[in-house]
């Protein structure tokens, strides 16, 4: 299940929506009606604009008054899209549904106006495309991404290598002798090729949500697994949350790894992927690495503010947290890890060309 999802469903909570699915079914009809997922950028403003008298009709003149700021609260006033939705939810009676499809279109109509238009565009993506399949974006050309270039693996592959290479020689570690690795988010390879050109690495399992990368990874593997006929080499489409829920718990990794992977999920959903990679790490052995975009990213404070003033829609529709590095801090030990080291790294990002970017780079166990 893509983090949106559940991002939300939160929102709409955080809204005073009581039934967050009625809330999306309402916001799709609304889209659906005017065909929205047709139009192009262009075509989409003007259809939103051409139709916003019929909304304001639902929304009343109170409802319309605050939203037409919405631009300026949104990007000027600091303020956040759950606040903007509480007080548009709270104006009506409350007896009467929440119009939440004419609020959300409008606020989106609002944000063309402004000359938001990638904004408005990411937001609506969060909204109302609910079926989007995240896999394609590794296709689309006009994001930066360039998840199918070939590229080094990002620097923590070595970070996390030179850790267990200490861990063993330093103090005789013998749960580390042999690395069994579990890849969340593993894409199409770049940081399995690094991680498997370790000697100690003895098996590797990846995971991910697009069946094109995922082939493309196989694809690239094939010469490492020639030259290592040894080395065991798997791979699982689905959600990593799914995946990772139904692991045998016979079945142990002393190494859980995860690049920019997990700033997707909510707090819900962090809390058991930590729980569960406490099933699959050994207590004080077992390691759990993983990098993500910090406060200071180049995508932090891109796109439109959700909640909280570390969590956007960037401008690909998807929701990231960037936190700080004290709030990561405080998140990893309270859900019983012991932190091992932990580093803000600046380095280049094959996420925008030509940029740096700000991470944190984690290793941590679970505590005995």
């Amino acid at each position: 299940m893509s983090a949106n999802y559940t991002r939300r469903r939160d929102l709409f909570l955080d809204a005073g929506l009581a039934d967050a699915e009625q809330a999306v079914t309402q916001i799709r009809a609304e889209a659906d009606a005017l065909a929205l997922s047709e139009c192009d950028a262009c075509d989409l403003a003007d259809r939103l604009t051409d139709t916003a008298p019929q909304r304001q009709a639902v929304l009343g003149p109170e409802r319309t008054r605050l939203l037409a700021d919405a631009a300026e609260w949104l990007f000027d006033r600091g303020g956040d899209l759950a606040t903007i939705l509480w007080q548009a939810h709270r104006i009506g009676p409350p007896e009467q549904a929440c119009p939440i499809g004419a609020i959300v279109l409008t606020i989106a109509e609002r944000l063309f106006s402004a000359g938001r238009d990638r904004e408005a565009a990411a937001l609506l993506r969060f909204l109302v495309e609910v079926d989007f399949d995240w896999g394609d974006l590794y296709q689309q050309p006009g994001l930066a991404y360039e998840f199918f270039k070939p590229r080094e693996p990002n620097p923590l592959v070595w970070e996390l290598l030179k850790y267990i290479d200490r861990r063993v020689h330093e103090t005789a570690e013998r749960g580390l002798d042999q690395v069994r690795i579990l890849e969340l988010g593993c894409g199409t390879g770049n940081d399995a090729l690094g991680l498997v050109s370790s000697d100690r690495v003895v098996a590797y399992r990846g995971i991910d949500i697009s069946a094109s990368a995922l082939d493309e990874h196989r694809h690239r593997m094939q010469p490492v697994l020639k030259l290592r006929p040894a080395l065991h080499h798997d791979l699982t489409k689905g959600d990593l949350v799914s995946v990772l829920r139904a692991q045998p718990v016979q079945d142990r990794f002393n190494v859980a790894y995860s690049y920019s992977s997990l700033h997707y999920f909510n707090s819900e959903e962090l809390q058991e992927i930590f729980d569960l990679g406490r099933r699959i790490l050994e207590p004080g052995v077992g390691l759990f690495a993983f990098g993500i975009k910090g406060h200071g990213s180049i995508w932090d404070g891109q796109g439109v503010p959700l909640y909280r003033p570390d969590v956007w829609v960037n401008l690909d529709g998807q929701s990231r947290w960037f936190p700080s590095k004290a709030a990561l801090a405080d998140m990893i030990v309270r859900h019983g890890y012991e932190i091992r080291f932990h580093q803000l790294h600046d380095h280049w990002s094959y996420s925008e060309r030509g940029e740096r970017d700000v991470f944190h780079y984690v290793v941590c166990s679970p505590r005995k």
